[in-house]
């Protein structure tokens, strides 16, 4: 199904073995990819079809970051029933990694109130033009009616796909300059807090996902997670991701209270950051932070 529905839609170039689609076409292809998903998850149950669709690779949550199609191999499919509706993408000026988000809903099937928020999912598309997920997390709130199109103007404001972008010079620095970027952040959060750590090297128009609340720009006069995170903590890299010549890259890790020993660190948060390049250094376009119950 996934490989008869992207290559309907590709625009394939003899020349060239990879598919090349402009920004509006990938980002219409990934929401494409990402509807199918979601039908596949009502119609099968959640778990298979993040096994049609998880990159080999894949991260998800469960609650810190483990390699998806391992701890699917672990755990059995949960009885309820998961939907989720693609809202707004981006795609990157290469048109290989793409950043989707919309609200999800999940219904237990012994009844009770059901669960609901928002996810932010990772998409890379392969030579063949076919899309995998290769991070998946998610916040939880109650949904609430929302402005029609309100989070893909943010995440167009962030990486435009109505106009060619130019990607600049590749250069295998990219994804190192991310990682540094990434740990520079860490380190600001142990001396600035998250709040002003976060606000030093977010983009303007900057979205923050957090539990309890739909995704919302990250404003200057609103605390991030000042109450919910207090005492001195630390940010600890997981790994960071970045073509060499691309706009976007994605970093996850841990928020921990700092402690002088590693190993003793409690872990009170993980992270997902989305970033965007401005052809000189790399700025967060999304924050995700989510708590871990009794850390780890």
């Amino acid at each position: 199904m996934k490989s008869k529905l992207l290559r309907a839609m590709a625009v394939l170039a003899s020349a060239c073995p990879f598919v090349v689609l402009a920004a509006s076409e990938a980002r219409e292809s990934v929401l494409a990819s990402d509807a199918a998903f979601a039908a596949l998850s009502v119609e099968r149950g959640s778990q298979q079809a993040l096994q049609a669709w998880l990159a080999g690779d894949g991260i998800v949550f469960r609650p810190t970051a483990v390699v998806g199609r391992e701890w699917l191999a672990t755990h059995e499919q949960a009885s309820g029933r998961l939907e989720w509706r693609p809202a707004a993408a981006a795609v990157d000026c290469t048109g290989r990694l793409a950043a989707m988000t919309g609200p999800w809903v999940y219904a237990n099937s012994e009844g009770g109130e059901p669960a609901s928020g928002h996810y932010l999912s990772l998409w890379r598309r392969d030579d063949d033009g076919e899309w995998s997920v290769v991070l998946d997390h998610a916040i939880d709130h109650v949904l609430q009616a929302e402005p029609s199109g309100q989070l893909q103007v943010a995440f167009d404001t962030l990486w435009p796909s109505e106009a060619p972008r130019d990607c600049g010079k590749a250069s295998d620095a990219n994804a190192e300059a991310l990682a540094k970027a990434d740990r520079r952040l860490n380190a600001a959060i142990r001396s600035k807090g998250i709040d002003a750590a976060l606000r030093q090297f977010a983009e303007a128009g900057a979205v923050a996902y957090r539990d309890d609340s739909p995704p919302r720009p990250l404003a200057a006069d609103w605390p991030t997670d000042g109450v919910a995170y207090g005492g001195r903590l630390e940010g600890r890299a997981g790994s960071a991701i970045a073509d060499p010549a691309s706009d976007m890259g994605y970093t996850n890790g841990e928020v921990v209270e700092a402690a002088k020993r590693r190993s003793a660190a409690k872990v009170r948060a993980v992270y997902v950051r989305v970033w965007r390049h401005d052809g000189r250094e790399w700025h967060v376009g999304l924050d995700m932070l989510t708590p871990v119950s009794g850390g780890e």
